[in-house]
């Protein structure tokens, strides 16, 4: 190294794991390969839906704030901009799940409902007569995977969204791959800079990563 030249800090290994991509990546890695690997076999079998889970959600919940924030915004927002193509939104359906499935599956479903809302979801969703897609919560798989399981769980884990690419998902593989590398781009361009919205950045990339490889994982069952 040139005397007097300082490596970034991104790149020094004696910045004590300060780097929250670093962090973030590492966590989203191991949590999609801890699904992959303990996902239970009657996960990948024909599902039976969940007794609904009476109560309501409450907001020391950060999953459930998170999402009582964002309906303040949009539901509020200007000419109704932020109105969700389906019936129930997603943040409705994202509540809906963490009620009946628990926090840690019901935030990937929600993230997997995000992916499916994209601009030619109306191929796959029968529609109510105001227009609106119908796609109520369900805890099981949306699409059929007839890759083998030894084959399936490499791509979720190499490229996102490919194993939807290869059963007919063409359009929901797409914005999973799409999505997960904008997060990922721009949670590594925040932290090269410094800017705190590396951490937001990652945990989405965590998020949308994780949620492919286990519904990657539930549809193995219906093959």
């Amino acid at each position: 190294m040139i005397p007097g030249h300082h490596a970034p800090s991104s790149l020094r290994l004696s910045d004590g794991g300060r780097n929250p991509l670093n962090r973030s990546l590492v966590f989203a890695l191991l949590a999609s390969a801890a699904i992959a690997l303990s996902c239970p076999a009657q996960l990948r079998a024909e599902e039976e839906p969940t007794p609904h889970r009476t109560g309501e959600l409450s907001l020391l919940n950060p999953a459930v704030l998170a999402i009582r924030t964002w309906q303040l915004f949009s539901h509020h927002a200007p000419f109704h901009i932020m109105n969700c193509q389906f019936r129930p939104s997603c943040s409705e359906y994202g509540l809906d799940a963490i009620r009946e499935a628990g926090t840690p599956r019901g935030v990937l479903c929600a993230a997997d409902r995000v992916i499916r809302c994209n601009p030619w979801a109306g191929r796959h969703y029968d529609r109510d007569a105001d227009g609106r897609l119908r796609d109520p919560f369900t805890p099981g798989p949306h699409f059929r995977s007839h890759t083998a399981p030894q084959v399936c769980i490499p791509l979720s884990l190499v490229v996102p969204g490919l194993n939807k690419m290869a059963n007919g998902r063409l359009a929901d593989g797409l914005t999973t791959l799409l999505v997960t590398d904008l997060t990922g781009y721009s949670a590594y361009r925040a932290s090269r800079s410094g800017s705190w919205l590396a951490i937001p950045c990652a945990i989405a990339f965590s998020l949308f990563y994780a949620s492919d490889v286990y519904f990657n994982c539930i549809s193995l069952g219906e093959r």
